[in-house]
C-alpha cells in the first residue's frame, strides 16, 4: 500500500474548527499511511479505477484526468477510512497529483443521492456531476459515502445529523491536515437526499467551517431535537428566515419536478425562500452570471442564486457542475 508523500503539504495555518470526534487507525495494512490528526488517523486505499476517470486513462492512484480547456494533469484518487462515532465510514479522496506548493485550494464535498450502494456511491456522483472537469486540477474532493447500515443519508432527524455533522468534521480536519486545502474555502454540493443532507449541515456546520453550498433538488427544513429544545433549527415561516447561520447558497430545481418528498412548488421554491430570508435577501432578482437559467438575490448578506430548471424532472440538470463550481470559484 503506498504512503502518502509529506511533500503534499506546503505552510498553513493550523486547522482551527473544533472537533468533536474520536477516530482510530483501521487495522489490516502493515505500514501506516497518512497521518494523524487530533486522534484520527487516515489509512488510503488506492481506489484501481475510479468511475468518472476511466476514459480520461487513470489507473491505480494517479491518472490522467481532462480540463475544460484540454489540459491534461495528474490526479490521485484514494479510498479512505477512519471511525466517526464508534462507526467504520469510507469516502473517496481525489486531488491533483503533486498538490501545488504556491497556494492552497479549497476542498469541495460531494454528497450522493439516495438508493445508492454503499460500493458504487461515491463513483456515481463523481462521474454524474462532473465538478472535477470543471475545477481542471483546482480543488481538492471528497466524495462522501452513506453509512453502511443507513439506506442513505440520515438527514431526516436529530440523531442522524449530529453523526454526519462529527464525520465530515472529522474529515474536513484530516484532509485539511494532510494536504493543507484551504480551510476557509470549504464547500458542499450534493443532489437528491445528498442536497438535503447537505443542507442540513450547512444549517449545523455554519459560516464558522462552510464558505458555501450548493443543493440541487434536496430540502432545506427542521426536525425535533432529541434533548426536547424545540426543532433542529427553527424557521420562522411567516418570514422565512432559520435560526442557523446558513452560507453563501446555489440552489438548483426542476420545475417539473413531482417526486416524493422532492417536488418543485413544495419544497424547491421554500427551500430557495429559506435561504433568501435567513440571508437577508430583497425580493428581486437579476440575472446570474452567465447561467441563464440562474438567478441571484440582490442586498443579501451572502450570496443567493437560485437555478429554476425549466421542464426537468427529478434528474440532474446537465448544467449543474459548471454553474456550480462557477459559483464556488467565484466566492473568495
Amino acid at each position: 500500500m503506498p504512503s502518502m508523500s509529506q511533500n503534499h503539504r506546503p505552510p498553513h495555518a493550523p486547522f482551527t474548527h473544533a472537533v468533536a470526534i474520536s477516530a482510530v487507525l483501521l487495522s489490516g495494512c502493515t505500514q501506516i499511511a497518512g497521518e494523524s490528526f487530533e486522534g484520527y488517523s487516515l489509512r488510503p486505499d488506492v481506489v484501481p479505477e475510479a468511475a468518472g476517470a476511466a476514459d480520461a486513462g487513470m489507473s491505480g492512484a494517479a491518472g490522467a484526468a481532462a480540463s475544460t480547456d484540454g489540459a491534461v494533469g495528474a490526479v490521485a484518487a484514494e479510498e479512505r477510512r477512519l471511525v466517526s462515532g464508534g462507526i467504520e465510514r469510507r469516502f473517496l479522496l481525489v486531488h491533483p497529483e503533486p498538490m501545488p506548493t504556491d497556494a492552497r485550494l479549497p476542498l469541495i464535498l460531494s454528497f450522493h443521492g439516495e438508493r445508492e450502494t454503499l460500493e458504487n456511491s461515491a463513483e456515481t456522483i463523481r462521474e454524474a456531476l462532473p465538478l472535477e472537469r470543471e475545477a481542471a486540477g483546482a480543488a481538492v474532493f471528497v466524495y462522501p459515502r452513506a453509512p453502511n447500515s443507513a439506506p442513505g443519508w440520515p438527514f431526516f432527524n436529530d440523531a442522524g445529523r449530529r453523526i454526519e455533522t462529527e464525520f465530515i468534521r472529522a474529515v474536513i480536519g484530516a484532509v485539511e491536515e494532510e494536504l493543507g486545502i484551504d480551510p476557509m474555502r470549504v464547500f458542499l454540493a450534493g443532489w437528491d437526499g445528498g442536497a438535503a443532507m447537505a443542507n442540513a449541515l450547512a444549517c449545523r456546520l455554519g459560516t464558522n467551517v462552510l464558505r458555501g453550498v450548493a443543493a440541487h433538488s434536496g430540502a432545506l427544513y427542521e426536525v425535533p431535537r432529541e434533548d426536547g429544545m424545540g426543532d433542529d433549527f427553527e424557521i420562522d415561516r411567516p418570514t422565512d428566515v432559520t435560526s442557523c447561520p446558513l452560507p453563501d447558497a446555489l440552489v438548483i430545481w426542476g420545475t417539473s419536478d413531482q417526486s416524493d418528498g422532492t417536488t418543485y412548488a413544495g419544497d424547491g421554491l421554500k427551500t430557495y425562500k429559506w435561504y433568501g430570508g435567513t440571508l437577508g435577501c430583497q425580493p428581486s432578482q437579476e440575472p446570474w452570471s452567465s447561467v441563464p437559467e440562474c438567478v441571484s438575490n440582490s442586498a443579501c448578506l451572502r450570496s443567493v442564486v437560485w437555478c429554476p430548471i425549466e421542464g426537468l424532472g427529478h434528474s440532474l440538470w446537465p448544467g449543474a457542475a459548471a454553474a456550480i463550481w462557477q459559483f464556488f470559484d467565484g466566492l473568495r
